[in-house]
């Protein structure tokens, strides 16, 4: 009887147990890299969509705003909580305050007039959110402004186009 002699060389072995494992490990990790970069990055998305959409609120706020008659316009200040639009908090402060500055008056106008308006109104639309838990001090703010005059050479302020705003 003759016994076969065996050839334990790396090309016939099969994987041992250790390397085994340190395979599975590696490929954990990697997948547990993607996943979290993956969720990551949902995350930040989500903020960045949130972010966007009260934006849009605030600038259709504003211009719901413009489309009030210069007398209708009440200076003052009003609070509005917003639920369901954000995860957490969302108040809108709308702000109307009376301006009396006639250089103001001149950089934002194109017409020579005679008898400037130097009685303006500034709007002021703001909007703070924060997460549930957390202090209004902590919370993220937007805010857009604008100003109106109640009218002048028959051309409504809130009318004109951007194009006509100083770029010194």
């Amino acid at each position: 009887m003759r016994l076969l002699k065996t050839d334990n060389s790396a090309q016939e072995r099969g994987l041992t147990l250790v390397e085994v494992l340190i395979s599975i490990s590696l490929t954990t990790l990697t997948f547990v890299g993607i996943f979290a970069t993956y969720t990551t990055s949902l995350a930040i998305q989500r903020d960045i969509d949130q972010r966007a959409k009260i934006l849009f609120m605030v600038q259709r706020t504003l211009e719901e705003a413009l489309t009030v008659d210069y007398e209708h316009v009440t200076v003052g200040t009003t609070l509005e909580f917003i639920e369901g639009e954000v995860d957490g908090y969302l108040l809108f402060t709308n702000t109307v305050e009376d301006v009396q500055d006639a250089g103001l008056h001149d950089l934002w106008t194109r017409f020579d007039d005679p008898h400037p308006t130097t009685q303006m109104k500034k709007i002021t639309i703001e909007a703070s959110w924060g997460p549930h838990g957390t202090e209004p001090a902590d919370w993220e703010k937007t805010a857009l402004s604008t100003y109106r005059v109640e009218r002048e050479n028959t051309v409504d302020f809130s009318e004109r186009a951007s194009s006509q705003l100083p770029w010194n």
